[in-house]
């Protein structure tokens, strides 16, 4: 049986994890979202979540019993990727420096790859943090 790139990379690794380490893998599709540093130095903050990773989440933000929809998860990841690039650029900048960001771009799939990928795991599954141009800010 022909198929095409996508379904023959699924197959491969299913078949490879399954045999080999007993371990059942699932594609999952991603959201990401990008805050870009305006000021005062340029770059950028990407952060990449498996939808299933971000719906936990989102639950943890919004409350257990809430149901989850579309624009939660979109809220929950621009939240968390703006604290994050906040928290990375306070930590690079001297006390009492001010700096500016981007109003949150997002997006479905995988992100253009601004930097290398940091993956980061938690109980639930792993996610992605990419930097770009950041190394200019703490000079």
């Amino acid at each position: 049986m022909v198929m095409d790139v996508k379904e023959a990379v699924h197959s491969a690794v299913s078949a490879t994890m399954e045999e080999m380490f007993f371990l059942e893998p699932q594609a999952s599709d991603f959201l990401w979202s990008k805050v870009r540093v305006l000021e005062p130095c340029t770059g950028s903050v990407t952060m990449a979540f498996p939808r299933t990773l971000l719906i936990q989440a989102a639950h943890g933000l919004f409350g257990e019993q809430e149901r989850i929809r579309e624009q939660m998860l979109w809220d929950t990841l621009a939240e968390v990727v703006n604290t994050v690039a906040g928290r990375i650029m306070s930590n690079l900048l001297p006390p009492d420096s001010t700096f500016r960001l981007s109003v949150p771009e997002s997006g479905t799939g995988w992100p253009a790859k601004d930097g290398e990928p940091i993956l980061y795991m938690t109980d639930g599954g792993g996610f992605v943090v990419m930097t770009d141009g950041l190394a200019d800010c703490s000079e």
